[in-house]
């Protein structure tokens, strides 16, 4: 008599002896009966049912430029003729207005993104000026001392009266809210 117990995993443990041909008897599973729930009946896979299939028609994209380059027939007689559809529709494109709309909408991140190129070349040539006046021997004072000499002789013509003080300060405010735009 063979004794089947459960394990761990709710899965029958047979302690039957294997055969000595080395294979395993075939599984035995034990079932639960309920009277409660009726049994289906097995029905045997000897032979998969054929299935109904109807054709599927393609659904056209809803946006349209994907619709016009999706959908283009190809003509065994012709030969190529990509070029002329690439050119005809570059054409339409321009005159359609679509590329000012664009530049239109990215004007100000493009002109924003030049400046800063433009700054950092800028930066860049005067760094590289600064660098070679600093190697030459004798240069950096002499530029300094020129720089003193100038703002001694503006101190003296400019910031000695009272008048000339007050003509200076409004030229700089005059300069700041010209750059400042008020």
């Amino acid at each position: 008599s063979e004794h089947v117990s459960m394990g761990p995993t709710d899965e029958p443990l047979s302690s039957a002896p294997e055969d000595s041909a080395g294979t395993t008897p075939a599984p035995q599973t034990t079932e639960a009966v309920d009277a409660s729930v009726p049994k289906e009946p097995v029905i045997a896979a000897s032979e998969p049912e054929p299935i109904a299939t109807e054709p599927v028609t393609a659904v056209p994209p809803t946006d349209p430029a994907i619709a016009s380059t999706v959908s283009i027939p190809a003509d065994e007689s012709a030969d190529g003729g990509e070029w002329e559809l690439l050119t005809g529709k570059l054409r339409d494109w321009m005159a359609s207005n679509e590329l000012g709309d664009v530049w239109d909408k990215t004007k100000t991140p493009a002109k924003l993104i030049g400046a800063l190129l433009l700054l950092v070349v800028v930066v860049q040539i005067y760094s590289g000026i600064l660098n070679t006046i600093a190697k030459i021997p004798l240069a950096p004072g002499l530029l300094e001392l020129a720089g003193v000499i100038w703002l001694g002789r503006f101190a003296l013509q400019k910031l000695i009266r009272n008048d000339d003080r007050r003509e200076v300060a409004d030229n700089v405010r005059q300069l700041w809210s010209k750059v400042v735009g008020r």
